[in-house]
């Protein structure tokens, strides 16, 4: 689905292993399919095991085993929320114009997920790193 209007004004994230790329998502669909990119209601599930382990309320008295346990937990996309994991500002060129990003984590880390997803990709994409470094072109395949 190709956004239109106010909804390609609207940030989205993308959580890759190590870091996350947030923009427009018009930005983002120059960059990847559309349908590469998340959805606000697909969530990443992962499943907890916690070991059995001893725990005492109050100081003083008799430890208690808490017992092993192994439950799932659901993580929705989001964009950061505190005023310094922003992330850093990048330059991305697709589709034959320069936009604005914030990337969090390594550059290393993105390079790697791009590297990985070419399949995904709907341009052309390089990207210039805060320190002015261009990394690409990422062909799509």
């Amino acid at each position: 689905m190709t956004c239109v209007g106010e909804e390609c004004k609207k940030e989205v994230t993308l959580n890759y292993t190590g870091g996350s790329i947030t923009s427009t998502r018009g930005t983002l669909e120059a960059i990847f399919k559309a349908d590469f990119l998340p959805s606000a209601c697909e969530g990443d599930t992962k499943e907890i095991s916690r070991k059995e382990y001893p725990m005492v309320r109050v100081i003083g008295d008799a430890a208690t085993n808490v017992p092993a346990s192994v439950f799932s937990v659901t993580s929705y996309p989001k964009t950061p929320s505190s005023f310094a994991s922003g992330g850093k500002p990048i330059m991305v060129s697709a589709d034959g114009g320069w936009w604005t990003a914030r990337q969090t984590g390594d550059i290393q880390a993105l390079v790697s997920f791009l590297c990985s997803n070419l399949e995904a990709l709907e341009n052309v994409l390089v990207i210039q790193s805060p320190s002015g470094a261009k990394y690409g072109p990422y062909t799509p395949q």
